[in-house]
C-alpha cells in the first residue's frame, strides 16, 4: 500500500500529520508521516520529528533523521549529531551521512569518535562525513 502524504494543503496539515502518526499502528503509514513532516518546516514538526529520535523502532529513527535533513534547521544540530551514539548502526549510519550532507561543524567530535565504531558502516559514514565538512583538526586522525 502507497501512502501519498507529502501534498496535504494546508497550514494544519502537521497537526494531523502528528495526530494520525500517533493513532494508527501500520509501520508504513508512520514512515510516510515522518517523509511527510520533513516537508512541513515548521517549529511543532522539528520538535516532534526530534521527538522520534527516542522511539523505540530504529526506522523510525532513521525517518526522522531523513526528515530533519530535508527541515536543515539548526536547532535540530545537536540532536542528529547525538544520534551518532545511538545503539543502532543503521541509525548510526544515517546520523553520520546527515552531519556531513548538512556540514554540521560541531559534531567533528562526535564523528570522530565514530572512527572506532566497531561498524565498518558507521566507519565508512563517518569518514565521508568528515570529509563532507572539510573540518581541517579531523585530518591526523583520519
Amino acid at each position: 500500500m502507497r501512502y501519498e502524504t507529502s501534498s496535504l494543503p494546508g497550514p494544519d496539515s502537521s497537526q494531523v500529520l502528528r495526530e494520525f502518526y500517533s493513532k494508527t499502528d501500520d509501520k508504513a503509514a508512520k514512515s510516510a508521516v515522518i517523509g511527510a513532516l520533513g516537508n512541513q518546516k515548521d517549529e511543532v514538526s522539528v520538535s516532534f520529528l526530534e521527538g522520534l529520535l527516542k522511539e523505540s523502532y530504529p526506522v523510525y529513527r532513521s525517518e526522522a533523521l531523513k526528515a530533519l535533513f530535508h527541515v536543515n534547521d539548526p536547532s535540530s544540530y545537536k540532536d542528529i549529531a547525538g544520534a551518532l551514539s545511538d545503539i543502532d548502526e543503521g541509525v548510526r549510519v544515517v546520523a553520520a551521512k546527515t552531519c556531513g550532507k548538512l556540514k554540521i561543524t560541531t559534531s567533528v567530535s562526535a564523528l570522530l569518535k565514530s572512527l572506532y565504531d566497531p561498524s565498518i558502516r558507521v566507519k565508512l559514514a563517518a569518514i565521508n562525513a568528515l570529509g563532507d565538512i572539510g573540518d581541517k583538526t579531523a585530518l591526523p586522525r583520519l
